[in-house]
């Protein structure tokens, strides 16, 4: 009987740290959700059903089991941040976005310095972006209409059309 709560609690801390290796931060979110709405329905009933001993018995283990899987997850998720970007905290697309993104992920941040590129279709990427970003900056409507307006097939599909 017990054995079902460990497998319960393995697979959820699998599924868990699936989610937080491929999704780190919307991961974490979503399983501090499910983790208070685990909470919310389970604690309250163990208060006020106290003849039932054997549901106490079921959440350590199941707990316990989460947590060694999860952490797992999260040692593997931490080495290699650390592998790649020197930092355990700083994730690798944080890095790579610091490094070449020349417009800020939200209209509410500062362009940054433009980066400097050899390549000079990556010279006319990041120029198409930063006039999208500042159009987009002052009127949504007008940087996302912009965008559609050609940018598309020339910037971002291309590399599609080069792989075929």
């Amino acid at each position: 009987m017990s054995g079902t709560h460990w497998r319960n609690g393995a697979m959820a801390g699998l599924g868990a740290g699936i989610l937080l290796l491929s999704r780190p931060f919307e991961g974490s979110v979503f399983c501090l959700i499910t983790l208070c709405c685990h909470i919310i329905c389970n604690v309250p009933a163990l208060r006020k059903v106290p003849a039932i001993p054997g549901r106490l018995r079921k959440i350590p283990g199941t707990a316990t089991a989460f947590a060694l899987v999860a952490s797992l997850a999260a040692i593997v998720s931490l080495r290699h941040n650390h592998a790649v970007t020197g930092e355990l905290f700083t994730l690798p697309h944080t890095a790579y976005g610091r490094t070449y993104l020349s417009t800020p992920p939200f209209l509410f941040q500062e362009l940054r310095v433009a980066v400097r590129e050899s390549f000079d279709l990556l010279v006319k990427f990041n120029q198409h972006e930063r006039e999208i970003f500042s159009s987009a900056r002052s009127n949504f409507w007008a940087g996302f209409t912009a965008r559609m307006n050609g940018g598309l097939v020339d910037f971002y599909f291309y590399p599609v059309f080069l792989s075929l």
